[in-house]
């Protein structure tokens, strides 16, 4: 009596190999003010699941501060950046999801 060839036994749901429905976030976006000898943050955008959403919208806040060559003070720049998400830190971000973030940048600039 012959046996049939039986399939190779799937992988544990656990490992690499199974696609997630749920993707962590690991970017961010922050708005600083350089000065020398300080930095501020002036805006922290997050999480961003896909490090080219976070590029796009960094991207599009350096362009809107470099039209408007705004200097908190002297000597000062501003600047946008594409950095890790800190999860412990959540409390901090602003989500960008469905957000206008020029109208965030603006919040942030008045305050």
């Amino acid at each position: 009596m012959r046996h049939a060839k039986r399939s190779p036994t799937p992988p544990p749901a656990w490992t690499s190999q199974t696609p997630s429905a749920w993707t962590p976030p690991h970017y961010a976006v922050h708005v600083q003010a350089a000065a020398p000898g300080a930095a501020r943050t002036l805006l922290r955008l997050g999480p961003y699941t896909q490090t080219g959403h976070a590029t796009r919208d960094a991207d599009r806040l350096t362009a809107l501060l470099n039209a408007r060559q705004l200097t908190p003070a002297p000597g000062a720049r501003l600047s946008a950046a594409t950095t890790p998400f800190h999860a412990a830190r959540h409390h901090q971000y602003t989500d960008p999801d469905g957000a206008d973030v020029g109208a965030l940048l603006a919040a942030a600039l008045t305050r």
